[in-house]
């Protein structure tokens, strides 16, 4: 398509809201259509509201009673002096401590006394021959091919 030489006409002589048109209806999908919308279900009616019931008539307030005169304070009794500390006794002297005896010497170990000499293993008895054993007789089996 070429470039739009006046802006009431093109080059094919269309008017460009035609040609819009004709490049939108080209170009975009048609719409589907809406579905028809379902009937709205009708509306229950509304039950009537009971009356409401009266108000019952508010008693009378009973007459407030007259407050009891307050009774006159007792005068508060005079206080007692606080009786003198007695003086603390002095303290008694801590007596000397006695001296600590001296620790007697430790006695001298006395000499490890010596170990005894070991006696000698006496020697040993030789064994006794052993008699010889008489022969156990083996039988021995073999097989030989058959002829």
């Amino acid at each position: 398509m070429s470039l739009l030489k006046s802006p009431t006409t093109t080059d094919s002589g269309q008017e460009p809201a035609e040609l819009a048109s004709v490049y939108i209806s080209t170009t975009i999908p048609p719409i589907s259509p809406i579905p028809p919308i379902s009937p709205i279900p009708p509306i229950p009616p509304i039950s009537p509201i009971s009356p409401i019931p009266p108000i019952p008539p508010i008693p009378p307030i009973p007459p407030i009673s007259p407050i009891p005169p307050i009774p006159p304070i007792s005068p508060i009794p005079p206080i007692s002096p606080i009786p003198p500390i007695p003086p603390i006794p002095p303290i008694s002297p801590i007596p000397p401590i006695s001296p600590i005896p001296p620790i007697s010497p430790i006695p001298p170990i006395s000499p490890i006394s010596p170990i005894p000499p070991i006696p000698p293993i006496p020697p040993i008895s030789p064994i006794p021959p052993i008699p010889p054993i008489s022969p156990i007789p083996i039988y021995l089996y073999t097989s030989y091919p058959r002829t």
